[in-house]
């Protein structure tokens, strides 16, 4: 039997968890999300003030590559401006991934198809060209990735930026060291009905909102 001394105590006890609030953690939930770009555009360094189209809206191609001089040095060379729109607010935990398929094999000639990815600055100019990114493009490689078939890499995290509503760019082109002509070329790919099947460069992020509230679908789907 309780002592007539603790039976309160534990009553009191019981009387002040009901009361307390519960952590506003506890109050949020965690989606993870994926978003796929929104632009893709070429860059040429033969052609420095040309705006190619943005693929994105037409044919969902990428393609990189490069040329060699009579040295063997790197010219002519394409680089890809891939883009993605701005999250919301909560957002963090931003994945850049390259993934194919091991039914899908990407497009290569020449050398070894070995990629530096950069971030870019945002917000970007209206009409994308090699000499109006090139200013933009940040310090440091981002990361490296050479696409194969049956891949599925992150290429490094960074974060979301999540409600500035400005999204997150990068540079795709051949490292510095690759020698020799050579291009590596995909087409990007998600089932937009049921987001299965995706292929090429796209955003994981974690998106954290308040329990109670409605979910809104975050991913961006497009006519596959």
């Amino acid at each position: 039997m309780l002592s007539k001394n603790i039976l309160p105590l534990i009553v009191g006890a019981a009387s002040f968890i009901q009361a307390s609030p519960v952590p506003e953690a506890l109050n949020e939930k965690r989606a993870c999300q994926q978003v796929f770009p929104n632009q893709l555009v070429q860059l040429s360094q033969a052609n420095p003030n040309t705006a190619y189209p943005n693929t994105w809206n037409t044919d969902k191609s990428v393609k990189i590559s490069q040329d060699v001089d009579g040295n063997g040095n790197p010219t002519n060379q394409f680089w890809e401006l891939i883009s993605f729109p701005a999250l919301p607010a909560g957002s963090y935990g931003c994945s850049l991934t390259l993934t194919f398929p091991s039914d899908y094999s990407p497009a290569i000639t020449g050398v070894s198809p070995a990629l530096n990815v950069y971030t870019v600055s945002t917000p970007l100019p209206d009409s994308p060209t090699f000499n109006n990114i090139s200013p933009k493009i940040n310090a440091g490689i981002f990361g490296t990735i050479t696409p194969a078939s049956g891949q599925s890499a992150v290429i490094n995290s960074e974060a979301c930026n999540g409600g500035t509503g400005q999204g997150l760019s990068f540079v795709f082109r051949y490292a510095d060291w690759v020698r020799g002509q050579g291009s590596v070329s995909w087409t990007e790919y998600v089932n937009a009905l049921n987001g299965a099947g995706a292929r090429g460069v796209y955003l994981n992020y974690n998106w954290r909102v308040k329990a109670g509230k409605e979910w809104s679908e975050r991913n961006r789907e497009f006519d596959g």
